[in-house]
């Protein structure tokens, strides 16, 4: 396979992967529409970030992190709590009106970027999806794993990533004249997949 296509196999995964609704599109979707797309891309950045170090930690070290995951069950225990205390803040939020932007309080992009890399270290599915795809490729040799190849590969995940989490922040101001209660709406969907989440974390710790 070419470079070409070690992209399109990266793009193509991560693309169909992220595309649904997830708890970080979601989030973005309602940061865009509350406080305007610029710092919902510094959030969307932080994200992505870590969607890079998963995939290379599944390239390099895929073994290991396996074995790790499996067996130190207080990761699943800390990673259930810190979900379980999001889920029920997004459930607890009063949707707030949308206020002009010259009015609103400036928030600092770094930290939108920070809870872009916390959302991004809290999607633990990202990991062992990029583990299982990359032991389906090297099982079936659908790709080669030169160092070339890898970051070509990588570059591709990462930039599909960023253009989903930005598509649902252009949806999110899309739909603010349409959907009146998209606040109440997106907390509650993003509330419960991080109870769901925390209640598979929790699973695995007491298994």
């Amino acid at each position: 396979m070419n470079l070409l296509q070690h992209f399109g196999l990266g793009f193509g995964i991560s693309f169909l992967f992220y595309l649904p609704c997830g708890s970080v599109n979601l989030i973005t979707a309602d940061l865009a529409l509350r406080k305007g797309m610029r710092l919902a891309m510094y959030l969307a950045t932080g994200a992505t970030l870590v969607e890079l170090v998963y995939a290379l930690l599944a390239l390099n070290s895929s073994r290991f992190i396996d074995r790790y995951l499996k067996d130190n069950a207080y990761i699943n225990l800390g990673v259930a709590i810190a979900l379980l205390v999001l889920g029920i803040i997004f459930l607890s939020r009063k949707p707030k009106p949308r206020q002009d932007t010259q009015a609103t309080k400036p928030q600092a992009p770094l930290t939108m970027f920070t809870e872009g890399l916390l959302l991004g270290v809290l999607n633990l599915p990202a990991l062992p999806l990029w583990l299982f795809v990359v032991r389906y490729l090297q099982q079936n040799r659908w790709a080669q794993w030169t160092a070339l190849h890898e970051t070509i590969f990588v570059v591709g995940i990462v930039i599909a990533r960023f253009l989903i989490l930005r598509l649902y922040g252009k949806l999110g101001i899309a739909l603010e004249h349409r959907l009146s209660n998209i606040q109440v709406w997106s907390n509650r969907v993003i509330g419960g997949i991080f109870l769901a989440l925390s209640a598979y974390q929790g699973y695995a710790f007491l298994s």
